[in-house]
């Protein structure tokens, strides 16, 4: 099995190697995680390396690598995985309150800005986890609830269905 880690700049590895693939594998051992509810990986990382991977992260997000525009998408769904669940992995105090911070600036800014669609919703999506909301501030939770609001609309205009009453007129045909 390949050995995911992080070296001391912030950079994912695996078996010692960095790169996009490096980028790929940890996201993925995160998200399974995530799933599996299992924090050891992210337990064992000191502060230091959770700060500085969540610097790389933030980085890639703005500007990631890769030769085409999939690669790109790729390597930014990856980066936000890993800020994600990072973020997530933090716990909530004074202390870490800007680390936080600073990781939901830009995962806000990733979301907001990012042009694929399903990518924007999936991110737009993240942010209103539950467990997430719990580890950032009442302005934070209303700024990701009016990202989702953006991204999945919860209201509709109704003017067109109106009838001359202001009832919402609905015809049924029956073939």
């Amino acid at each position: 099995a390949p050995e995911i880690s992080v070296n001391g700049s912030g950079e994912p590895t695996i078996n010692g190697q960095r790169g996009s693939r490096a980028w790929n594998s940890l996201a993925e051992a995160l998200a399974n995680a995530a799933q599996d509810g299992n924090r050891r990986f992210l337990k064992t990382l000191p502060a230091a390396s959770k700060q500085a991977l969540m610097a790389r992260a933030a980085q890639e997000l703005t500007s990631p690598r890769g030769r085409s525009s999939a690669q790109r998408r790729q390597m930014r769904s990856n980066a936000f995985t890993v800020l994600y669940a990072v973020a997530r992995s933090i716990p909530k105090s004074r202390a870490t309150a800007s680390m936080i911070t600073t990781a939901h600036h830009a995962m806000m800014a990733a979301a907001q800005a990012e042009p694929h669609p399903r990518l924007g919703k999936h991110m737009a999506r993240l942010l209103v986890d539950r467990n997430y909301q719990r580890r950032v501030s009442s302005p934070e939770r209303a700024e990701t609830k009016a990202l989702f609001e953006a991204r999945f609309p919860q209201r509709y205009d109704v003017t067109p269905l109106l009838d001359a009453d202001g009832y919402v007129r609905w015809d049924h045909s029956i073939q």
